[in-house]
């Protein structure tokens, strides 16, 4: 297929010639899609098609996006097979504007899935997860313990600087007293120990050296309580979900049998079927009935088609066969990059990402900075035309959460897996204190999959933080169309078609951060976003109802009729109102029509 000939700005020196052509820089997007079976380029359609929609709508583009259509490239680096890219124009103040898209499609990889049982008793051994994090060291799991307070100081801070006389350089001085504190020289001074009071000691030692030290030591206490809260908020949560599916299992359980023993006593019957083993209400037949529902339900296949692709891609015990699945997965996704970024058409590079993809995308971007590491002279990729990364619906503060804070026996383990790891204030995020890469995060509260990023932030840098952009899809909280409804979303389309074709939010031109404190600059998008206040009352009401469910069952089995009243008809009322926000919640306000 011949390259097709589009006008476009070029820098002096820039433009190549090929096959009689000429050849115009471009910005090269590169998708990452979800988990699950997604179809070869079926999700970057999606995208541009959202694309093109806000640009029909938008009064400030005055054309839709031209000359859409596929192009094969040779490979670069190393990649075998010739790659296929979406290209794509736009004419912006008279001038046309050209991107490539390209994805990273890693489905066939994990083809076939995991077993729905193993899926299920993989989740199961998650639900005691939260006990085992209060129970270890203040030491361990150090980034639990620092999410914990970025999340006071963006949620809490004026009121705690209102009531404990605390200020924003405490809760920045304390991230650096805590990273002391995991440090070498203070393990020799507390002997090893690890608790919390070891860290309160810590602090105190050093008052003839601070002058906030009680400030700090009341934040620090805070800090502590709003950690132990938040790890049982935690597993109320997975008590809950366990609760829920072990109501439904049984409700099923008891409605197959029931009716079983209906059917098999039907006199219309033939007898020989009154007394086959099929129509028996046995263990067996209701196991077998109950998986097919199942899998009429799509139960099976979300197990082992999504839940399953987390196992895989979570797994980083590297004697585990599945681990190999996750290397194959990383090796592809960075292969694609190599491809894109030694392209020397390329200028810039977006880096879109959603649901698991954006837990690829992160590890591909640290990955990628590890094989420029030891080739600091030699033959290195040109990161610094990464500067967009935007996420939707991203699980990494989970995946962290479940499966990658450390908790091994030896300290010098736990330093050197946390160095290894990465995050914001290393490459290609940033260098030597001067941001590159602006990471951009739309979540949905209504979303369970999504949350607020912030485990990624810097230990060093405590300026360098994710740009969390809260948004509603829906008035009413479906997790499902919440996941996937962010392509529709008018503020996430603007914000992708500014940062794609327009350059906007870049961090190229900013100065270098300070040593200390919080710089909250202007090309931070977060503040604007926001969620609905419906959205957590209908999440409240649909958390209480399997606990009372199985109060109310409880009830009636102690044969307390009067209060199995009162609880039948509380339940009657949540859902009734859980009917009518549903009802209701039709999509919401801001969503972009995709013709």
């Amino acid at each position: 297929m011949n390259d097709e000939t589009v006008p476009s700005q070029v820098m002096p020196g820039s433009q190549q010639k090929a096959n009689g052509a000429t050849k115009k820089p471009h910005t090269a997007v590169l998708y990452f899609h979800g988990m699950g079976n997604q179809k070869r380029y079926e999700e970057i359609s999606r995208l541009i098609d959202c694309l093109d929609s806000y640009a029909h709508q938008s009064p400030a583009i005055s054309e839709r996006m031209k000359w859409v259509r596929p192009e094969i490239e040779l490979p670069r680096g190393p990649i075998k097979k010739d790659v296929t890219s979406i290209k794509a124009s736009r004419e912006l103040d008279g001038k046309t504007v050209t991107a490539k898209f390209y994805e990273v499609y890693w489905a066939p990889l994990l083809a076939g899935g995991v077993p729905s049982l193993k899926v299920l008793q993989w989740l199961l051994k998650q639900v005691p997860h939260p006990i085992s994090a209060m129970r270890t060291g203040w030491r361990l799991r150090a980034r639990l313990r620092r999410m914990t307070l970025i999340g006071l100081s963006e949620k809490w801070s004026v009121p705690l600087r209102k009531y404990l006389s605390v200020e924003a350089k405490d809760f920045t001085h304390l991230l650096f007293l805590y990273d002391d504190f995991e440090g070498e020289e203070a393990r020799r001074f507390s002997k090893g120990k690890s608790d919390f009071r070891s860290f309160l000691k810590f602090l105190r030692e050093g008052a003839g050296k601070r002058g906030r030290l009680l400030y700090e030591v009341r934040l620090a206490k805070v800090w502590w309580l709003c950690y132990q809260m938040q790890e049982m908020w935690h597993l109320f949560l997975l008590v809950t979900v366990a609760l829920t599916a072990a109501l439904g299992a049984l409700a099923a359980t008891l409605l197959v049998a029931a009716t079983l023993k209906r059917v098999s006593g039907l006199n219309v019957l033939p007898l020989a079927l009154q007394h086959s083993k099929l129509l028996q209400a046995s263990s067996r037949n209701i196991v077998g009935i109950l998986g097919a529902l199942a899998s009429l339900l799509g139960i099976r296949k979300f197990l082992t088609d999504f839940l399953g692709d987390v196992q895989v891609w979570t797994t980083y015990e590297e004697t585990d066969e599945k681990y190999k699945k996750r290397e194959e997965i990383l090796t592809a996704a960075t292969d694609m990059f190599r491809h894109v970024l030694e392209d020397p058409l390329c200028e810039r590079c977006v880096v879109v990402a959603h649901s698991l993809g954006t837990t690829v995308a992160l590890d591909a971007l640290l990955e990628l900075y590890r094989y420029n590491r030891p080739r600091l002279n030699g033959d290195t990729l040109p990161l610094k035309k990464i500067d967009l990364f935007i996420t939707m619906g991203s699980p990494i503060d989970k995946v962290h959460y479940f499966f990658e804070s450390v908790a091994g026996k030896y300290h010098r383990y736990n330093r050197l897996v946390e160095d290894l790891r990465g995050d914001l204030g290393t490459p290609p995020f940033a260098d030597n204190r001067k941001r590159q890469i602006h990471w951009i995060n739309f979540w949905d509260q209504a979303d369970l999959i999504s949350g607020a990023l912030k485990s990624p932030s810097s230990r060093k840098l405590v300026a360098l933080r994710v740009d969390n952009y809260e948004v509603a899809s829906y008035g009413f909280p479906v997790p499902g169309k919440s996941h996937s409804g962010y392509f529709e979303h008018r503020d996430v389309v603007r914000i992708l078609s500014e940062g794609i074709f327009e350059g906007k939010y870049t961090y190229r031109n900013l100065p270098m951060l300070p040593k200390a404190g919080y710089d909250y600059d202007s090309q931070l998008v977060g503040r604007n976003g926001g969620g609905l206040w419906t959205t957590r009352i209908y999440q409240l009401l649909a958390l209480l109802l399997p606990w009372l469910v199985a109060a109310a069952a409880a009830v009636s089995l102690a044969k307390a009729s009067g209060r199995s009243f009162y609880l039948e008809v509380t339940i009657c009322v949540i859902v009734l109102v859980l009917l009518i926000g549903y009802l209701c919640g039709r999509p919401w306000r801001h969503r972009v029509p995709i013709f």
